[in-house]
């Protein structure tokens, strides 16, 4: 900015992986199997195999036998309110 590096910590991309070429073929491979949407929830439409393999993948990094994934910040919450 202004000749200047900064760093965007106002956005959802402040670790630059919008534009990280991995990222990007990751997001065309998933494209090219799924489409681009579930069209709705997983309550409605179902589980895929990616959203178990996150879901395995999160609960092997915090070191937890399982975790739940969420699409919005409001189920997010719904579901911490019941926990």
């Amino acid at each position: 900015m202004h000749g200047r590096e900064v760093v965007m910590l106002g956005s959802n991309n402040y670790l630059g992986l919008t534009s990280h070429p991995e990222v990007k073929q990751a997001a065309q491979d998933a494209i090219a199997r799924y489409g681009t949407g579930c069209a709705g929830s997983r309550f409605l439409n179902g589980t895929l195999d990616i959203h178990v393999e996150l879901e395995e993948k999160l609960a092997a990094f915090m070191n937890k036998p399982a975790a739940v994934t969420f699409s919005t910040g409001f189920q997010v919450n719904l579901g911490r309110s019941r926990a």
